[in-house]
């Protein structure tokens, strides 16, 4: 404060207190941000990390391997696997009133008894049987 005031100019006095004033600002931001970022960084990676397995194997070719049970049967084998759940993936397009043309989405069909064995579906949706519907036997997946 004593170099500043000590200028004989109070516009070089002036701008560099603005100066100083602006660099403390910025850091002040960069500083709550970072802290803010820090915070959500955390229970971000648990939401993410929690609402899916840990490993997912997807099959080598197209079409993959005819028996599913028979690839649950193999990981199960495998040392340190606790449970196997089964899931598809398939792409497909999400419209409403505010998107009619549609967006892209990536579609998770799961076991929700099974699925809840690899994941922790049930702390981020608590009625996962109730909102979760098993597809009949009659009813194509897609809803064709």
């Amino acid at each position: 404060m004593r170099y500043l005031k000590s200028r004989p100019s109070r516009l070089v006095s002036s701008v560099s207190v603005l100066s100083m004033a602006g660099i403390a600002l910025g850091v002040a931001a960069l500083v709550v941000a970072m802290g803010l970022m820090s915070g959500y960084r955390t229970e971000i990676r648990e939401k993410l990390i929690g609402a899916n397995a840990e490993v997912v194997v997807f099959p080598m070719m197209p079409g993959g391997d005819a028996d599913p049970a028979a690839v649950e049967a193999r990981l199960r084998k495998v040392a340190r696997v606790r449970a196997v759940a089964p899931v598809v993936y398939q792409t497909g397009i999400a419209a409403s009133a505010a998107t009619p043309d549609g967006e892209d989405a990536v579609l998770k069909g799961i076991d929700p008894g099974a699925e809840g064995k690899v994941s922790e579906l049930g702390a981020y949706l608590p009625d996962a049987a109730k909102a979760i519907a098993p597809a009949s036997a009659g009813t194509p997946a897609s809803g064709r």
